[in-house]
């Protein structure tokens, strides 16, 4: 009896990605942002916003905020990431509600990367520096050598050039998994006729979340059946 696909997180995270990525670079970018605002909405309420695979995807929306210059708006994805870091995620202990200190100065940089390019803040500075100042402080951080010579945002200034760093650079390879290596097998070793066709079934199951009507293998991708999002 053919059991049903069982899909990780990582294939579901990765499908998404490659989504988010595709329709990006096709031109699409309003879409490409929807797409990925929904699929961090979920990886959020599943995981918490401070998870691995949440933190990935919330990079990749601040990184197409970046590419389309709305810098505000990617400053605020680096924002909410700092103060639920300070704050604490939510009440749930399945979730976490701090992390590693690379991680955390990554997006203090982030941050700042994104002041650079917007030239000013996006609300009061004052509330920004509290924010740097009470991450800097955490008795978690505060020693640690990762955190060696970080300065608070009174320290930050406006006459240095952004970096490459949070920008959107495409993937220089598109595989995440080997098609084949999903497929079923019969008794006799042999694939299943019916395998192939099942894989795409299961990446519609999955993304039907996303609001996506995928169909693969020369199908119609259902893209332009899309309502067309409001600027």
């Amino acid at each position: 009896m053919l059991q049903k696909h069982h899909w990780s997180a990582e294939i579901i995270i990765a499908v998404g990605k490659r989504l988010v990525q595709a329709q990006f670079l096709g031109g699409n970018h309003a879409k490409a942002i929807i797409l990925c605002k929904a699929i961090c909405y979920n990886l959020r309420r599943v995981h918490g916003a401070l998870d691995a695979k949440s933190l990935e995807m919330s990079e990749l929306l601040s990184q197409l905020y970046t590419e389309v210059n709305h810098h505000a708006d990617a400053m605020g994805v680096h924002e909410k990431i700092l103060r639920l870091v300070v704050e604490g995620d939510d009440d749930d202990d399945n979730t976490l509600d701090t992390m590693d200190a690379a991680t955390a100065k990554r997006h203090l940089l982030l941050l700042k990367q994104t002041y650079l390019r917007l030239r000013a803040w996006d609300k009061q500075p004052k509330m920004y520096k509290d924010l740097v100042d009470q991450l800097i402080n955490m008795p978690a951080y505060k020693s640690h050598p990762e955190f060696k010579g970080v300065q608070s945002t009174d320290k930050w200034s406006l006459k240095d050039k952004p970096e490459l760093m949070g920008t959107f650079i495409p993937p220089v390879e598109w595989e995440f998994a080997n098609p084949l290596s999903l497929e079923e097998t019969g008794g006799d070793g042999a694939k299943t006729p019916s395998a192939v066709s099942r894989h795409r079934l299961g990446l519609r199951r999955i993304t039907s979340n996303w609001g996506m009507n995928i169909h693969l293998l020369g199908q119609s991708d259902g893209y332009d059946d899309m309502p067309s999002p409001k600027n």
